[in-house]
């Protein structure tokens, strides 16, 4: 396909969601066009769609997550299970907007912050639009080994939120105090199937990387901290600083 005939479907699309009536011209279109949450890139089916559907991959972007295959350049028309050969477009989506990091925070409950603490690691998650969910979680480093491969977590404690999206936790339990200044580093993953059967894996970007003392320090400077929280935090410092003297 052209370019020229490409921007037109762009521009049809655009119009198409924006409710425009008028027929936009390719010389109206740097006033009125904006940048969708997601690019086109075309390819050829057979290319990544061959043998058994449990097999088939999909083309790959930096800083974008897949999300499908469609028949057009405007991405109207999804693929199904039984195209595996001819041109399509692939759509892509960004991965950072499928994962927002919320923050760390303690979990007081059951812990003996002299002894042992739980760091939390906690996230909204999200994927694209016209896929089915499959499952959620993290990767995360060997705090007693980070040069080993990475630790896949599930997440099992999703709470759903509006629309496509979940809260998730992950929580690391029972930290001893040797480790309190140890970085917990975790990255968040969402495993969908597209429209058209391809299975798919998204991941963050970039680890989220704090030390059970760092949280803590966090904790008593916030405005918002409850007391009990603040003094969870102190007996925090105080374990480092003991096992400092040691």
């Amino acid at each position: 396909m052209a370019l020229t005939d490409k921007l037109t479907a762009i521009a049809d699309a655009i119009r198409a969601k924006t409710g425009e009536t008028g027929k936009m011209t390719l010389e109206q279109m740097p006033a009125k066009i904006y940048v969708p949450p997601y690019t086109a890139v075309e390819a050829l089916l057979q290319d990544y769609r061959s043998g058994e559907q449990s097999s088939w991959t999909h083309p790959s972007q930096d800083g974008m997550a897949f999300a499908g295959w469609y028949k057009d350049a405007a991405l109207t028309t999804p693929c199904g299970t039984s195209d595996t050969s001819g041109t399509a477009w692939a759509k892509f989506v960004k991965a950072t907007d499928l994962f927002q990091f919320i923050g760390c925070s303690l979990n007081m409950s059951g812990n003996v912050p002299a002894e042992y603490t739980t760091p939390r690691f906690s996230y909204i998650m999200s994927v694209p639009d016209g896929v089915t969910f499959i499952e959620n979680g993290w990767y995360f480093k060997k705090v007693s080994d980070p040069t080993k491969p990475d630790v896949r977590s599930l997440s099992y404690n999703n709470i759903v939120q509006m629309e496509n999206k979940i809260f998730s936790s992950q929580t690391f339990n029972k930290v001893p105090v040797r480790l309190y200044e140890k970085k917990f580093s975790t990255k968040a993953f969402v495993k969908y199937t597209t429209a058209d059967g391809t299975t798919v894996e998204a991941v963050e970007a970039d680890y989220d990387a704090f030390t059970s003392a760092e949280i803590a320090d966090a904790v008593l400077a916030h405005p918002m901290a409850t007391q009990a929280d603040k003094d969870y935090a102190a007996a925090i410092k105080a374990a480092v600083t003991q096992e400092g003297a040691a």
